[in-house]
């Protein structure tokens, strides 16, 4: 019995040090982004913001996905219009994922203070109980084959559900073929 009670506190205490290394690190790895890429995202939507985390996390070899909410119900947005968002009939979010972790850098969107570089960070599994009150995670999503959300690479979302247009790489395309002498990335 006192094995047990010595290895179950010696799990707790592992379990403990171990979570709060991981949210170090995890707040090491947005502060680099925000102080260094990121900056020149801060007024943009949750695509971009997402794609140019995605693309700066691989190039400094850190592993992350996506996850991608299907839009609100059209019952959601009759009873609370302030979501219908740019299209009128309710928008997919986007945020990246890193260890099981979703960054929302734009979450200012659905009226949450919160600054560009201090994101809300919400667990995988507690998504549904914060994105819920923006209506995310409906009781009859029709996306994703019935579910509410997908995740996973950013490249394998296909593009009938999620337009991988992205402004960057617009602009980029823009003055690379005016011949203009700034990097693309000054422009933010």
């Amino acid at each position: 019995m006192k094995q047990i009670k010595e290895d179950r506190l010696l799990a707790e205490a592992y379990n403990e040090v171990h979570n709060k290394t991981e949210k170090d690190n995890l707040q090491s790895i947005i502060k680099s982004f925000v102080s260094k890429e990121g900056q020149k995202y801060k007024d943009y939507d949750c695509k971009t913001v997402t794609r140019a985390f995605v693309n700066w996390a691989q190039q400094n070899k850190i592993p992350v996905q996506v996850i991608l909410l299907a839009p609100p119900s059209g019952e959601f947005l009759e009873k609370h219009p302030q979501y219908k968002g740019n299209t009128g009939e309710g928008n997919t979010h986007i945020m990246p994922v890193i260890d099981n972790n979703a960054i929302d850098f734009t979450a200012r969107q659905f009226g949450i203070n919160r600054p560009f570089d201090n994101p809300l960070v919400t667990p995988v599994n507690n998504l549904p109980q914060v994105y819920g009150k923006f209506g995310y995670f409906t009781d009859k999503p029709e996306w994703f084959k019935n579910k509410s959300y997908w995740q996973g690479p950013l490249s394998s979302v296909p593009n009938d559900i999620f337009d991988n247009n992205f402004k960057d790489e617009i602009l980029k395309e823009v003055y690379s073929h005016f011949g203009i002498g700034k990097k693309y990335s000054q422009v933010y």
